[in-house]
C-alpha cells in the first residue's frame, strides 16, 4: 500500500491507523508520503498513491472521501507565556498577540486565518515556519503562541511542556480524511485497509 498524508495526518493520525492495522495484518507493506494536502491530491491523481490521509474539506468531485474522525485545532502557549498563565481566553484577546504559525500553503494555517479574519481580527503573524514541529518548538520557546491540531501536542500538554488555553465560546474543528480517486478499483489489502481506517477513526 501507498499512503500519502498532509502534516497532520502524516504525522499525528495516520502512524496510529497503521499501528493498529499492522498489529492485524503485520504482513502488509505500507510505504508513505508526507506533502501538503494540495501535493498528496496531486498525487492520488497521478495514480502515485492509493489513498491520503488530509484535513478539511475535499469538494473536487474527482475525489472520494471517507471521514475518518474530527480534528480540533487548539490555541498553544509555553506555560511562562502571559496566555499561557490564563484558564482562557476570548478570540479578543488574542487580538494584536504574536502567532507562529506554517508555511503559507498549509490548510491548517489557511482555516485559523479565514476563521480570525471573519471573527472580525487578522492574525499578527511574527514567525512563519515549515510544518507543525516548527511552530510547537518556537512555542514552547515563548516565541508566541499558535494553533495546531490537538492530536499535535497531546504528548507536550501531558508533560506540561506546552498548554492548551480554551478560547471562550469558540472551538474550531475540521474533518480528518481518507481520499482517493473516485472510481478507483481497489486490491483487497486496499480494500481491508480503507475499511479498517474508517471502524478505526469510528471507536
Amino acid at each position: 500500500l501507498i499512503l500519502g498524508a498532509g502534516t497532520t495526518g502524516g504525522m499525528y493520525v495516520l502512524p496510529r491507523i497503521v499501528q493498529a492495522y499492522k498489529g492485524q495484518w503485520p504482513d502488509t507493506e505500507i510505504l508513505f508520503h508526507i506533502g501538503t494536502t494540495d501535493q498528496i491530491l496531486e498525487k492520488l491523481l497521478q495514480n502515485v498513491l492509493d489513498m491520503g490521509v488530509v484535513g478539511g474539506p475535499i469538494e473536487d468531485r474527482r475525489f472520494s472521501v471517507d471521514r475518518i474522525c474530527t480534528d480540533e485545532l487548539v490555541l498553544i502557549a509555553a506555560p511562562s507565556h502571559p496566555i499561557g498563565r490564563l484558564g482562557k481566553v476570548t478570540v479578543k484577546d488574542l487580538a494584536g498577540m504574536p502567532f507562529i504559525v506554517p508555511e503559507a500553503g498549509s490548510r491548517t494555517r489557511q482555516l485559523v486565518e479565514r476563521t480570525f479574519r471573519d471573527a472580525g481580527f487578522a492574525l499578527r503573524i511574527t514567525m512563519q515556519l515549515p510544518g507543525t514541529e516548527g511552530v510547537k518548538r518556537a512555542v514552547e520557546a515563548g516565541l508566541g503562541i499558535g494553533m495546531v491540531s490537538c492530536y499535535a501536542v497531546e504528548a507536550e500538554c501531558l508533560t506540561g511542556v506546552l498548554r492548551r488555553v480554551p478560547i471562550e465560546g469558540w472551538r474550531l474543528t475540521r474533518p480528518m480524511n481518507l481520499v482517493y480517486r473516485a472510481q478507483k478499483y481497489f486490491s483487497p489489502v486496499g480494500e481491508r485497509f480503507r475499511e479498517f481506517a474508517k471502524s478505526y477513526g469510528a471507536q
